[in-house]
């Protein structure tokens, strides 16, 4: 609960979520991140676009993204 015990939900509202990349833009340059971003895309549909229910998925999606250009880099 927020200060002066307002609900604040900064996710749920739709000006301030991010689009989804398309599936095409995933594996782009090499990337093979696939498994992880569809974890990601059926969690949000799960949750409505929510991203809070989601965090775990989005978190092993960066990790992968990340891993996959270190590697690219090495």
């Amino acid at each position: 609960m927020a200060e002066g015990g307002n609900d604040i939900c900064l996710d749920c509202d739709r000006k301030t979520q991010k689009e989804l990349p398309s599936e095409n833009t995933v594996a782009s340059d090499g990337m093979d991140c696939a498994s992880s971003y569809k974890a990601v895309t059926e969690c949000m549909s799960k949750h409505n676009g929510q991203v809070a229910p989601c965090i775990r998925e989005w978190t092993a999606f960066k990790k992968c993204h990340n891993d996959d250009k270190s590697n690219q880099t090495s």
